[in-house]
């Protein structure tokens, strides 16, 4: 089997841009929580478009505070809005 390197190459920098996106993604969740927002973790690894597009529209139309969310840890500024999200999404 031939392997062009140009393939490796790209293959090689989308892994070390993944890899890069959940370190700065864990680093800002500690800090983020170190100062008061709350960590939510849904049960599903991976998430397809279609069921992450509903969760953030439900979020959207039932949460009040800033949220963010990357694979299956979700991070909210506001007590009451992560527990709502736990119930509803894990």
């Amino acid at each position: 089997m031939n392997i062009q390197p140009g393939i490796i190459i790209q293959i090689t920098n989308d892994i070390t841009k993944r890899l890069q996106e959940e370190i700065d993604w864990d680093i800002m969740c500690s800090i983020l929580t170190d100062i008061g927002w709350y960590k939510v973790e849904t049960s599903k690894a991976y998430m397809p478009d279609e069921d992450s597009s509903m969760i953030k529209e439900w979020c959207d139309k039932n949460l009040r505070g800033t949220y963010k969310a990357l694979g299956k840890t979700w991070i909210f500024e506001q007590e009451k809005d992560a527990m709502w999200f736990a119930l509803k999404w894990s």
